[in-house]
C-alpha cells in the first residue's frame, strides 16, 4: 500500500504510534504489499507482513 493509503499505512502508522510509540519504518522487517488480496494471501501463507 502507498503512504497515503488510509487502511494500508497512515491508520496502522497512527495505532503503532499511540500504542508503542513506533511508526512502520521503525520496524525491523517490513515487506510492502501491493494489495489487499496479495497481504491476506502472504498472512494466510505465514509470510512475513507490513500492514
Amino acid at each position: 500500500m502507498s503512504s497515503s493509503s488510509p487502511a494500508g499505512y497512515i491508520y496502522p502508522t497512527l495505532w503503532l504510534h499511540e500504542k508503542f510509540n513506533k511508526t512502520i519504518p521503525d520496524l525491523a522487517q517490513v515487506v510492502q504489499a501491493d494489495s489487499y488480496g496479495n497481504a491476506f494471501a502472504r498472512l494466510a501463507a505465514g509470510k512475513q507482513m507490513s500492514l
